[in-house]
């Protein structure tokens, strides 16, 4: 390791006991008194994503299961975003195609005897990486809109040639093999739930050991500043590659589990409205946040659900509910913009940071009401 390379992660992490605080003065509270990032918030984001699993595994009927494998499927594909977005700082609108890629690679091998599961995930993986590879590489010379232009051409590019390979092979699309183990069918709700969740757990967890460790320093400093990392010692190209491949495999398996909820795979489903869809969830969830692409997985997936429950209120006004139900879709994308923009203006961490907020302000709360009850036993 350089000595540039070595400053880079000084400058990128706590400093441990014993260590000068140069960076941050020597006068400053923060040198005096190194206090370490708090376990409390992982802690509690764990909690309530085993409750929530366990809650609707043991309790939920299959139309809540499937939701919530949808919501789990979307969040490992906008955890993935996010590792472009929030944590490189690179722009991608292409999602959708690398999507396609997984889904089309799922349900061209479930047909195929020698593919048992997860064989078809692995693979899809492998070609997700591939196609990053081919996108990160012309990505490498460019940054902003014009790396922007780029996948979105590749969206355009994977939609032609998987309309091309449907209407050669088959024009209705392509019918999944549904997945089992022996006696064991994994497409049944419960058993293709808990193979989501355990994806993306795992996707979580390798993610945030990656993020704490020297990836994670890396691609901090290419988001901050390319020039100044470069300078700093830190591999541009490598990086890079490095988080387009990363992000495509895991989006690739992604679009694979996704295929294999839904049986059927068609083209028209991974267009760029999907891809729109899949950024504007990471954004309102909360950009550069683990828990933030999920969230904003959650909120759009539960939209449609809430809306369908909100036009049964206008019982009593038919040409209401009528309107409501026949413009669902238009209302949910006008809801979309709307919280995106008002995210953007007033809360840049999404409904993360709201929450965020809510809790300190619930614990403040929650302090000010103890010491308000200890100082009236006091006085009395």
């Amino acid at each position: 390791m350089s000595g540039s390379w070595r400053h880079l992660a000084t400058l990128t992490r706590p400093n441990r006991p014993g260590e000068s605080a140069a960076v941050e003065g020597e006068g400053s509270v923060a040198a005096r008194l190194r206090i370490g990032p708090s376990p409390w918030p992982a802690l509690l984001g764990v909690t309530v994503f085993v409750a929530a699993v366990l809650s609707i595994f043991f309790g939920g009927s299959q139309y809540v299961l499937y939701e919530a494998t949808l919501i789990v499927t979307y969040g490992i594909v906008t955890v993935a975003q996010d590792w472009i977005f929030g944590r490189t700082g690179l722009v991608s609108l292409g999602p959708a195609a690398i999507m396609a890629v997984g889904a089309f690679t799922a349900a061209r091998l479930s047909t195929e005897g020698w593919a048992v599961f997860p064989i078809p995930v692995l693979i899809a993986f492998v070609f997700g990486g591939i196609v990053g590879l081919l996108i990160g590489i012309p990505g490498l010379r460019f940054r902003g809109l014009y790396l922007m232009l780029t996948t979105l051409a590749l969206q355009f590019i994977i939609s032609f040639a998987a309309q091309k390979y449907q209407g050669v092979n088959r024009e209705a699309g392509f019918t999944v093999i549904p997945p089992h183990w022996g006696s064991l069918l994994l497409s049944d709700p419960k058993p293709l739930f808990i193979v989501n969740v355990v994806v993306l757990a795992v996707l979580l967890l390798t993610l945030a050991g990656m993020y704490r460790g020297v990836p994670g320093r890396a691609w901090s400093a290419l988001r901050q500043n390319e020039a100044a990392a470069s300078v700093l010692g830190v591999n541009l190209v490598r990086w890079k590659l490095m988080a387009f491949v990363g992000s495509s495999a895991v989006t690739a398996v992604g679009g694979a589990l996704y295929a294999y909820q839904i049986g059927q795979v068609q083209y028209t489903t991974y267009s760029l409205d999907l891809s729109l869809t899949l950024v504007v969830m990471v954004f309102i969830g909360g950009v550069g946040t683990m828990t933030g692409p999920i969230l904003g997985a959650v909120a759009i997936v539960l939209l449609p659900v809430g809306l369908q429950k909100l036009s049964g209120q206008f019982s009593g006004w038919p040409t209401a509910a009528n309107w409501l139900s026949f413009h669902e879709a238009l209302v949910a994308n006008a809801i979309y913009g709307l919280a995106l923009l008002l995210i953007l203006i007033f809360e840049r961490d999404g409904v993360f940071g709201l929450l965020k907020r809510l809790v300190r302000l619930g614990l403040r709360l929650v302090q000010l009401v103890a010491g308000l009850t200890r100082r009236r036993a006091v006085d009395a």
